[in-house]
């Protein structure tokens, strides 16, 4: 690996752990504890899916389950209904 795509990798999660924490604080004091979990949530899936990007890691994105399970419905009922 570069030395270059060490450092985007560093500030990239540099930068989301300050997001992360200065967000969540806030929302730690002003926000209810449901919005803070999703947001942590969300937030951390975030970061992987950008460090995978990165990296060139094999990563799951939101479409996964639509391609692995919903695709292969839609053809069966495409192939039922024509």
């Amino acid at each position: 690996m570069e030395w270059s795509m060490k450092m985007q990798t560093l500030l990239f999660s540099m930068g989301m752990i300050g997001l992360i924490y200065f967000i969540s604080k806030y929302l730690h004091k002003h926000g209810d504890k449901t919005e803070l979990l999703l947001f942590v949530l969300l937030m951390v899936y975030t970061t992987y899916e950008g460090i995978a990007e990165l990296q060139g890691l094999p990563h799951i994105s939101i479409i996964y389950p639509v391609e692995r399970l919903l695709d292969p419905i839609g053809r069966w009922l495409e192939q039922r209904l024509s």
